[in-house]
């Protein structure tokens, strides 16, 4: 009775980890996805501000609180065409 006891700690304690190890492996997967979906979009937020000098990844940024003019959509090339900076918050 104790060596079957023993035998299903054993195992139990084996699948557990088993079962943890596939989840964590999981994990990396989604963020990686996640960064690239984000990263996928060429697009980014500029203020039209004249003392305006960096481009946000997020509209919401906290960079853009602040904005003297409107907030505008406009492609990351163009954003450095304009001779803008990436934002050190949302980047």
């Amino acid at each position: 009775m104790k060596h079957i006891v023993l035998l299903l700690a054993i195992i139990l304690m084996a699948s557990c980890s088993s079962s943890s190890k596939k989840s964590a492996d999981v994990e990396p997967e989604k963020k990686e996805s996640a960064v690239k979906s984000a990263g996928s979009s060429d697009n980014v937020f500029i203020c039209t501000g004249g003392s305006s000098k960096r481009y946000h990844c997020e509209r919401d940024c906290k960079g853009l609180s602040r904005c003297s003019g409107e907030i505008e959509e406009v492609s990351e090339e163009e954003a450095e065409d304009m001779g803008r900076t990436p934002c050190k918050i949302c980047y």
